[in-house]
């Protein structure tokens, strides 16, 4: 009775961590009075039929005893084993948050910066208008004097003096103009540069923006629906799995998920699941590429597994139920070395 109840007991726990945001003292005082309420409320009904039926036998009730305190020490290990499961969970929220508040401040950065160099272009545009009227001024009075030059024309003999004068102003005139002229293109040019810079400015911001869309695509854990994971595995073949990571990203989380859901659904699990350590890495380069992204099956044979073989076999029935979760992102690895109905897991890095 107390097995039947353990599977329940622990899709309570699962469902409980699930379905809430935020995860204090007391919901967890409340989840273990929950569990004894459980247990209690069994608890009679199992001591009835062991009175009924162990009369005097008292070999049988010390080993009821014992059976009773680790069947309560059994379902601590599994609450204690949800909580850390939830901690895990959040101290990744916490490491994305903090990877995008990082990325939002460096594009808010760039803004900034295009801001003022734009102001700068506005500026520059005003200068330049400003020294275009200036030469439009320099002009008309140009225009002028040639026309006064015109009608002193025949008052040579008297006004030359002032015709010397007037040559002159216009020289000068003609001089601030040529200046104005170069000021003016001058001003155009650092315009162009300020365009320059501005379009530069706007292309480092969209590549801040893409690279900021990439590393919150990294930075989210793999999501996967258990719910269905354990349906399609419900009444089918089994064999012994060994689930195996490599150091980084969500790989360790994704493993450990995939060993307790598997160990529910009563496959036959080779420990916990395991980081692959040096030594290991150089009888598994052998025959499995450790860099490849999402999840490989190391079977000794491939023949009836895959998404159009449908074989009914215990290693075709899980790669389905991991294609179905995963996608794409589900590889297959032939293993000669390794025995009949086994099954070798690798979780990979984050896709």
């Amino acid at each position: 009775m107390y097995y039947i109840l353990s599977l329940p007991s622990i899709l309570f726990v699962l469902q409980f961590l699930r379905s809430r945001n935020s995860f204090r003292m007391a919901d967890i005082l409340r989840l273990f009075e929950t569990m004894a309420a459980i247990t209690t409320a069994i608890a009679p009904t199992k001591n009835m039929a062991i009175a009924m039926s162990t009369i005097q036998v008292s070999p049988i009730d010390a080993a009821t005893r014992q059976h009773n305190w680790l069947f309560a020490g059994y379902l601590l290990i599994l609450l204690a084993a949800a909580v850390l499961t939830w901690l895990v969970w959040r101290s990744g929220n916490r490491v994305q948050d903090l990877g995008r508040k990082e990325a939002d401040a460096r594009i808010s950065e760039s803004n900034a910066e295009a801001k003022r160099a734009g102001e700068s272009a506005a500026q520059a545009n005003e200068r330049a208008g400003i020294a275009n009227e200036a030469a439009g001024r320099a002009n008309e009075r140009a225009e002028k004097l040639e026309g006064e030059n015109l009608t002193l024309r025949g008052q040579v003999a008297t006004l030359e003096t002032v015709a010397v004068d007037a040559k002159k102003e216009l020289a000068e005139q003609q001089g601030r103009t040529a200046i104005l002229e170069r000021a003016a293109v001058e001003a155009k040019a650092a315009q162009q540069r300020v365009e320059t810079k501005l379009a530069e400015q706007q292309e480092r911001a969209a590549k801040a923006e893409l690279q900021l869309a990439e590393l919150r695509r990294r930075l989210e854990p793999r999501s996967f629906d258990w719910g269905p994971f354990l349906k399609s595995l419900e009444g089918q073949p089994k064999a012994t799995v060994e689930v195996l990571y490599r150091q980084g990203d969500d790989a360790e989380g994704l493993a450990e998920s995939l060993n307790m859901v598997l160990q529910i659904a009563r496959w036959d699990v080779v420990s916990g699941p395991r980081e692959i350590t040096p030594e290991m890495r150089r009888d598994l380069l052998q025959s499995v590429n450790l860099l490849t992204p999402g999840v490989t099956l190391v079977l000794k044979n491939l023949k009836g597994v895959g998404p159009l073989e449908h074989s009914g076999s215990a290693a075709d029935v899980l790669f389905t139920a991991l294609f179905n979760g995963l996608g794409r992102h589900v590889n297959m690895v032939r293993d000669d070395s390794l025995p009949d109905n086994f099954v070798r897991l690798i979780v990979g890095p984050h896709p």
